[in-house]
């Protein structure tokens, strides 16, 4: 099935790989180049497996792990100062790798009583934890961000 011209495709060139100005060799970086991954939740446990996979590209790789509460402001202004510190106000990329949208659940027809393929978040439905998803996937990511 071919999708409408309107569907939102931006341009008719795709792009699989790095290609012209975009090839790495030509882009070389002064200097270290910084990245901060700020994770919480089931991402910490992936933390020292990522330090691990880091150190086995580059053995001389500088490495600042602290734990992060994205929806804390304080936190992440903390963090930013040890980058500061540690990277003499260097960063080139900042990952916000949290989120949360809770137990899914299936939205149910109102003439057959089936599950319908749609689910939704249940905080959102129920209203139950809403601002948590607001503050994990929304403030948060600002947070970062800012």
């Amino acid at each position: 099935m071919a999708f409408p011209p309107s569907y939102g495709f931006i341009t008719s060139t795709l792009h699989g790989k790095a290609e012209g100005p975009t090839l790495p060799e030509i882009n070389k970086v002064s200097g270290k180049f910084v990245v901060v991954v700020a994770s919480s939740g089931k991402g910490l446990i992936y933390l020292g497996a990522l330090e691990k996979g880091l150190f086995r590209v580059d053995p001389e790789l500088e490495v600042l792990s602290q734990v992060v509460d994205h929806c804390k402001p304080e936190d992440v202004k903390d963090v930013a100062k040890q980058v500061q510190r540690k990277f003499h106000g260097r960063l080139d990329v900042a990952v916000s790798n949290a989120g949360t949208s809770g137990k899914l659940v299936y939205d149910v027809d109102e003439k057959t009583g089936e599950h319908t393929r749609d689910r939704y978040p249940e905080e959102i439905i129920q209203d139950g934890n809403a601002a948590n998803i607001i503050n994990t996937n929304f403030l948060g990511s600002y947070y970062v961000a800012k």
